[in-house]
């Protein structure tokens, strides 16, 4: 009796565990009433595959499908057993170990597809998902009933359960901001309104039109589809007139498509549609204040908008982008009254300009080469700490600023990205500007104390050092001071005062260079006169460093000037505007990166710092002789008779510049020209000769060679 029941009770709570599997989700089915697949009879609810979510983009909508039929076939498509829906990973999972790894590796195939959404998935989500591989695979361990509970668990469905949730709301999201951004009844004239958009659109000749580079959805991701949203100020003083404007949006290839030919001569052309040229049969009667297109303009690949705007009710324009392109919003007063738009150019990623968007990974590539440079650097450090000269603690401090500079210039295009040109923003960009010159003016401070043989040649650079801070001092004030101002000055307003700001600046900047140049020769001159042939072949490196990258740049600069040389002004910014910011910007910060690792590498911390720098080399071939020479020398003349002390004296006053002085009983020592010890010549009891036996040869050559008795 026991028996059946059980088996009821197990029956009925299984089944209605089935039914909900398991507090998951069927990932690619879903029962709905039969009435709404419009079958009257059989049964009361049907099958039927389930929808993608609203408002996601075609690659999440590709992935997403992906990873939940691979969830059913993995976790439900084979069989029922108990109530129980079994797939090919619980079948798999029945060989012990083996199987269960296998089937772990299929269900982390299927959370690499879920990364593969638009924007990669959230850390958070990412970690549940792979919890419940591992839990899983722990499960699966156990024969057989951990079979079954693997086969209950199913994290293949748990994890595409997630990844739909996460995607509805992305796209639930995604729908909310399209619906806020194409309401018409926002007026752009209050002046909140006003701001919150890119660029202005006026009747004035400079600023009728606006254009920008636009990214494709599929080019860089995003939650939305890029489009280009212009609003038209509402003319309140019209009266009972409607006055026009003629708008064009288009693509700056396809310029040439805008306008009409009314003679053989193809520079005259009919751009705006009026009576007359209705009448050429240029146009049609209700085109009327809309730009003119070419017969072939719908042939194009990018789709060509224009239309008379009624500035009494105007409407808002969305025109949406499907391909990436220099796009164009142009303006013409047809009624002749002045008029007031503002123009958005939102790509699908965010905020930042498509000419720019590039900078953000750019700079967060650079924040972590700088911070594996410092990690370097710090693990030498570090280990030799107890040998570190004072230049490497500068060094030391500019990696470390060079790390949160690049941090937080990343952060300011990542913050702009998400939150648009706003206040915030506005801090962050002059925060990042003082960064900036304090970057260049202890980039330049740091490489003229290296130049004059700080910490290497000279322990002390004494009063000079004060005067090479107060050169950096000053130089970062003047860069601060410039780069509020062309923050704050625009071309139009700037004057002769204009030079009060760049003429400090670059006179800071003419005396580093000048200084270092000529530290950096002075310093090799005096390493080669006193035969310091190691660091002064570390200081020729430095000068090849330099002079490389100074032939770097103006080559550079020559090549782009050649290049651009042919081109006309109009067509340089749609031609070139996504990599005008690398021309502009990147590639000198590729320059400097390689020049810092590069000063960095020479001067890393080592076992042999201190002893390195405060000693100098045995200069074997100095004053043109060597020793054995000369000793050689003394045995002809002790072969000939020897030459009498008077002579001798006299000769050994003239091969010396420094007159014969009682030596103490201490070892000589030869001095630097800064007065640092360069080597010893021999300890006490030190012989020149090495036959102990010949006792009466070894003291005259002794005191031949210092000049008093030994």
């Amino acid at each position: 009796m026991s028996g059946p029941l059980v088996s009821l009770v197990g029956k009925r709570i299984l089944a209605e565990s089935a039914r909900n599997h398991f507090g998951t989700e069927d990932p690619y089915f879903e029962e709905v009433p039969a009435s709404r697949l419009h079958r009257a009879f059989g049964k009361k609810t049907q099958k039927r595959r389930k929808a993608v979510p609203p408002g996601l983009s075609e690659n999440d909508q590709k992935v997403l499908t992906q990873v939940k039929r691979r969830a059913y076939r993995l976790d439900l498509c084979l069989f029922s057993l108990c109530g129980i829906r079994f797939g090919w990973g619980s079948v798999i999972g029945l060989i012990p170990v083996a199987g269960d790894a296998v089937d772990a590796a299929l269900a982390m195939m299927v959370v690499n597809t879920c990364d593969k959404i638009d924007g990669g998935l959230p850390t958070r989500l990412r970690m549940m998902m792979l919890i419940n591989v591992i839990i899983d695979f722990a499960i699966g361990l156990v024969p057989f009933v951990g079979d079954l509970a693997d086969a209950m668990y199913k994290c293949n469905t748990r994890n595409a359960v997630m990844l739909e949730k996460h995607l509805r709301e992305k796209g639930a999201k995604a729908l909310s901001k399209q619906r806020r951004r194409q309401e018409n009844d926002t007026d752009p004239s209050l002046p909140d309104e006003f701001d919150r958009y890119d660029q202005t659109i006026t009747q004035d000749e400079a600023h009728r039109q606006r254009c920008s580079g636009m990214y494709s959805r599929k080019a860089w991701g995003g939650d939305v589809e890029p489009f280009i949203l212009t609003k038209f100020v509402r003319d309140g003083d019209a009266g009972d007139s409607d006055p026009l404007v003629s708008l064009v949006i288009f693509e700056w290839s396809d310029e040439a498509l805008i306008g009409r030919t009314v003679s053989d001569d193809a520079d005259e052309k009919e751009t705006i549609c009026d009576e007359k040229s209705v009448n050429d049969k240029l146009c049609e009667p209700g085109d009327i204040g809309s730009f003119i297109l070419a017969p072939n303009a719908s042939e194009s690949e990018f789709t060509i908008v224009t239309q008379a705007v009624h500035l009494n009710n105007p409407a808002a324009i969305n025109y949406p982008v499907k391909k990436t392109g220099f796009y164009c919003v142009s303006t013409y007063g047809y009624s002749g009254r002045d008029y007031k738009a503002v123009v958005e150019f939102r790509n699908a990623y965010g905020e930042l300009p498509a000419a720019q968007i590039a900078k953000l990974p750019f700079y967060g590539g650079l924040t972590i080469v700088y911070a594996l440079i410092g990690v370097f650097w710090a693990f030498l450090y570090v280990q030799n700490r107890h040998d570190i000269l004072p230049v490497q603690n500068y060094i030391t401090a500019i990696l470390v600023f060079l790390i949160v500079e690049q941090l937080m210039t990343w952060g300011f295009y990542d913050y702009q990205n998400r939150h648009g040109l706003n206040v915030g923003a506005k801090v962050l960009m002059v925060i990042v500007a003082v960064l900036n010159a304090g970057r260049n003016a202890f980039s330049f401070f740091l490489l003229l104390i290296v130049c004059m043989g700080y910490g290497v040649v000279k322990p002390s650079l004494g009063r000079a050092m004060i005067y090479v801070r107060i050169l950096a001092i000053g130089h970062f004030i003047f860069a601060v001071i410039y780069a509020v101002a062309s923050l704050s000055i625009t071309p139009d307003s700037a004057g002769p005062l204009v030079l009060l700001i760049v003429l400090p600046l670059a006179g800071t900047l003419t005396a580093f260079y000048v200084w270092t140049l000529n530290s950096l020769n002075a310093t090799m001159k005096d390493l080669i006169d006193r035969k310091q042939k190691v660091k002064a072949l570390m200081y020729k490196k430095l000068w090849w460093c330099i002079l490389g990258s100074i032939i770097v740049i103006f080559g550079f600069f020559f090549i782009n000037s050649i290049a651009f040389a042919g081109r006309s002004e109009a067509s340089f910014v749609p031609e070139h505007w996504k990599s005008r910011w690398f021309v502009l910007d990147g590639w000198l910060n590729l320059v400097y990166l390689f020049d810092i690792g590069f000063v960095a590498y020479l001067w890393r911390p080592t076992a042999n710092n201190r002893r390195f720098a405060m000693s100098d080399e045995i200069a074997q071939d100095d004053d043109g002789f060597e020793i054995r020479s000369f000793n050689s020398e003394l045995d002809e003349e002790d072969a000939l008779g020897g030459i009498p002390e008077s002579s001798a004296h006299d000769q050994r006053r003239d091969l010396s510049p420094v007159p014969p002085k009682p030596v103490p009983a201490a070892p000589r020592q030869r001095e630097s020209l800064d007065g640092e010890t360069i080597f010893a010549v021999g300890e006490d009891g030190d012989k020149w000769s090495d036959d102990e036996d010949d006792l009466s040869r070894d003291s005259g050559e002794r005191k031949r060679l210092t000049g008093k008795d030994a």
